[in-house]
């Protein structure tokens, strides 16, 4: 007769990845996350993907809140600088500790009584206000709960609650301002690739193949251009500076959620008010995104660092053309000055010079396109993230696994 003890079936542990809005690229690195965690795992763990914000009046309200945000720092210079000197006032932990208890205080206690309902064994997320309110959470109720975070910046601002189990960096330099600048135990602390979605390790076609999927003039230097889901920067007025060129080019504007932009070209583009040498194609906010950086020979951007690893892990490398805050501009520095796999320019007529001067003279943008082979998609950081995680749920639930289960963990 079989035994009870070993028959009973152990449940397996939650992992709860939660997503939220404050520009695209939190949600896309959360995404990369969760493909790879259900790939690798998804038969030994329940993940539960979550759109934290959502169906909740006050958490959408918050939500809408850090959009505006996000907007108002691209729209509006020093925005964002003056925010992160706010920040220092009373030192960063602690003003992140008051607002949340003050301002946010709805927005808190709602998202914390949602995460206390699922009641997962791990909390993931990729923003720094979950990740604070899950710490919080964890701290004072449900103490069993693995608080686990990646951060898709490249570097780490003192809004990042240093208290969590596992905090996730993608490059060496973050990796020492979390622990040297921000006090962060160093045990937290691991450093993974840059993570990316599987759609686009799977894109394996050449720039002439995606011209041709995407009905692309094959001869023509092509040029991407885009600033996130909101096209709140430089967007505009750069396209229609390289509009004034008289190379041949193609022009792919990605207008994302700016119905304005989207209309101001569709409307030139029937009034045939695009100069004959130039071949202009508008879009919305697509989920192909990486196959129009893929197909262009550079990718014209603010800079937002989800949408320049994508750039980049297809081959095409970046022309910075603004950042909004110190989160920006650290990423324009760690693309363009230590990968060199791109430039920054900041001036619009100097920054189409510059592409004119490719068309011509093609040595240097072909040096920076060898140069985004550094950064290879298939070492994927969203599995060197997944294998963490999965990691230290094992770890501090061994409960929560078969025996075998544990053998063949010990054998990875």
């Amino acid at each position: 007769m079989e035994d009870n003890n070993t028959s009973a079936k152990v449940r397996k542990p939650k992992i709860l990845v939660t997503y939220i809005e404050a520009g695209m690229g939190h949600i896309v690195s959360a995404k990369a996350v969760a493909e790879a965690l259900q790939r690798k795992y998804g038969e030994e763990v329940d993940i539960i993907e979550k759109n934290i914000c959502k169906d909740n009046k006050v958490l959408e309200k918050f939500e809408q809140n850090m959009v505006k945000e996000v907007k108002k720092a691209n729209k509006m210079p020093g925005y964002s600088n003056m925010q992160f000197m706010a920040m220092q006032l009373f030192g960063p932990q602690n003003t992140l500790k008051f607002v949340h208890s003050t301002v946010f205080k709805n927005a808190k206690k709602e998202m914390s009584q949602i995460i206390e309902d699922i009641h997962p064994d791990v909390f993931f997320g990729t923003h720094y206000a979950p990740l604070h309110i899950a710490v919080e959470l964890r701290n004072n109720k449900l103490n069993d709960m693995i608080v686990a975070t990646y951060n898709p910046d490249p570097n780490v601002h003192g809004w990042w609650d240093c208290r969590g189990d596992l905090f996730l960096v993608n490059n060496s330099f973050a990796h020492r301002e979390a622990i040297v600048k921000n006090k962060f135990n160093p045990n937290t602390v691991k450093q993974v690739n840059f993570t990316t979605r599987q759609m686009i390790v799977d894109c394996n076609l050449t720039r002439e193949e995606l011209r041709d999927k995407l009905n692309i003039p094959k001869d023509n230097f092509t040029v991407c251009l885009a600033d996130g889901a909101y096209a709140t920067a430089k967007l505009k007025e750069y396209t229609l500076e390289l509009l004034k060129s008289k190379k041949r080019m193609t022009l792919l504007v990605i207008a994302g959620k700016n119905d304005a932009v989207y209309k101001f070209f569709k409307l030139k583009i029937m009034q045939k008010k695009i100069p004959s040498n130039i071949t202009l194609k508008v879009y919305r906010f697509v989920n192909n995104a990486h196959e129009l950086y893929g197909a262009a020979d550079i990718f014209v951007t603010k800079a937002g660092p989800n949408a320049i690893q994508d750039s980049l892990f297809m081959g095409t490398p970046v022309l910075v053309n603004y950042y909004a805050s110190q989160v920006e501009k650290a990423t324009c520095k760690i693309f363009t000055t230590h990968y060199k796999c791109g430039v920054k320019i900041l001036d619009k007529i100097k920054a189409r010079k510059r592409i004119e001067k490719w068309i011509d003279h093609p040595a240097e943008l072909d040096q920076l396109k060898q140069n985004c082979k550094q950064l290879d998609k298939y070492q994927n950081g969203s599995d060197m993230a997944a294998e963490y995680i999965y990691r230290i749920l094992q770890y501090h639930k061994p409960e929560l696994f078969s025996q075998s289960c544990n053998n063949n963990i010990k054998n990875k």
